[in-house]
């Protein structure tokens, strides 16, 4: 391996880090334990609604590190250059990186609405996608995890 790839996957393994303890702070919140018997709507109280806005914040950062940080990575890493958001998406479902590559589109395009969206008439939609997006996500990393833990070059 060059020096050049063994600084990848340095980074990658940073990178790693940081998703994983993204998502363990998630777990350790038990944030979606509390509201996965709710259904978001105008009618939620206030401590509710601020239990919505942790996980969207959550969800939005570990989406973030998980598609921007650690699935580029492993791309350079393996030499693939997709051009695309698809096309990453696409390789992601093909390496067996991720469940599906249609939920992770979803996934990021939640995080991109997470991070724009500002009206209040859709934020319970909101709070719904991402409710039913936090076990997609997290069966994505376990994943990716398993993948990487079945490479020589990440494991050296």
């Amino acid at each position: 391996m060059s020096e050049e790839d063994q600084k990848l996957v340095e980074q990658l393994k940073n990178n790693l880090a940081l998703l994983n303890k993204s998502q363990n702070t998630l777990m350790e919140m038990e944030v979606y334990e509390l509201i996965s018997d709710l259904d978001p709507g105008p009618g939620i109280g206030k401590v509710d609604e601020i239990y919505f806005e942790a996980l969207t914040a959550r969800l939005a950062r570990i989406a973030d590190i998980f598609m921007n940080k650690v699935l580029k990575f492993i791309f350079f890493i393996n030499r693939e250059f997709p051009e695309t958001f698809i096309d990453r998406a696409n390789l992601a479902e093909k390496l067996n990186l991720v469940t599906k590559a249609d939920e992770i589109a979803a996934i990021r395009d939640l995080r991109n609405r997470i991070t724009h969206e500002y009206e209040e008439e859709n934020i319970y939609k909101l709070y719904r996608k991402a409710k039913r997006l936090v076990p997609e996500l997290t069966s994505s990393i376990e994943m990716t995890n398993n993948y990487l833990e079945s490479r020589e070059w990440f494991l050296t």
